[in-house]
């Protein structure tokens, strides 16, 4: 494993090329943030089979981040017939009904005071980009940045989603969200004057509940999370900027990037073109942090113990 760390935060990363093991064709294998300890509070983040130290890939754990080559649905995005390009992962195929990386990415890193930088590109199944990842320790926060940049001819589609894995007091987590949140009703979670709670405990790997939360266009995400050995919680902002008239829905983007400009695709209709920034994971005195920007486009995101 790789490590940055300051007087404050300590910051474990998967090796590219040593850990593959832990590594698949659901997360981007450089910049993939394995846990982050805290001075006095200790690890923050966990994982569906915490604390196994051999979560299955799939599963994995922290705060990954995740470039869909297929949406949920199962629809292909960033495929060309049987192959396909996880970004960040590799080319991809089916074998025997299962999804494997074929071709990895080459990964450079580049190490410097109190951060690091991965690189890659890759042109493979008819796809050309290059990503970019850097991770940074600013005091108490932990900031993260992704560029993404397409060098094809083609328009690039997918889905990105930002996947840090909270810790749960009980088997459950709490949040206060902006007053403007929304949130579907569903079997899983309650969303009442700002307060996200859990209906119930999810049982297992496979029991749980997917929803979209939504907030106006341009509205940062700002949220404190209960957390098991921090009294004060972990204070987390998500941030997409609104660029030429961009809008984009929190958690999930559909974006098509051309090799000159990108293009956000909402699920209805197509943006213009556009730049994000990520999230900021903020936390206070006595705790951890997590997090993930570009053009072409690009997303940043903080993480700080409140």
């Amino acid at each position: 494993m790789l490590e940055v760390s300051n007087g404050e935060l300590r910051v474990e990363f998967l090796d590219p090329e040593t850990d593959r093991a832990h590594l698949g064709p659901r997360f981007a294998w450089g910049g993939y943030i394995w846990q982050v300890h805290d001075r006095s509070a200790g690890p923050l983040l966990t994982g569906p089979e915490w604390p196994s130290p051999t979560p299955l890939p799939f599963n994995g754990q922290g705060a990954p981040e995740s470039f869909r080559h297929r949406t949920r649905g199962g629809a292909p995005l960033t495929w060309n017939g049987p192959r396909g390009v996880a970004c960040g992962a590799g080319e991809i195929a089916e074998d025997g009904g299962a999804l494997r990386v074929v071709t990895p990415c080459a990964w450079s890193v580049s190490p410097f005071s109190c951060g690091a930088r991965w690189r890659t590109r890759q042109a493979a199944a008819g796809f050309d980009y290059q990503l970019e990842r850097t991770v940074e320790l600013f005091g108490r926060e932990l900031r993260s940045t992704s560029r993404l940049t397409n060098h094809g001819g083609a328009p690039l589609a997918l889905e990105w989603f930002v996947h840090p894995f909270f810790a749960l007091t009980d088997g459950r987590i709490a949040l206060d969200l902006p007053p403007s949140a929304t949130l579907p009703e569903n079997p899983g979670f309650a969303l009442a004057a700002g307060r996200f709670t859990q209906k119930r405990v999810f049982q297992g790997l496979h029991d749980g509940q997917f929803e979209l939360l939504g907030l106006p266009a341009g509205e940062p995400l700002r949220c404190r999370l209960s957390h098991p050995t921090h009294a004060r919680r972990l204070r987390h902002e998500l941030r997409a900027e609104r660029v030429r008239g961009v809008g984009q829905r929190p958690h999930v983007f559909h974006r098509a990037v051309s090799r000159r400009h990108a293009r956000a695709r909402r699920h209805a209709g197509v943006a213009p073109p556009l730049r994000f920034r990520r999230a900021a994971l903020k936390a206070p005195q006595g705790a951890g942090a997590s997090s993930s920007g570009t053009e072409s486009p690009g997303w940043s995101s903080r993480v700080r113990p409140a």
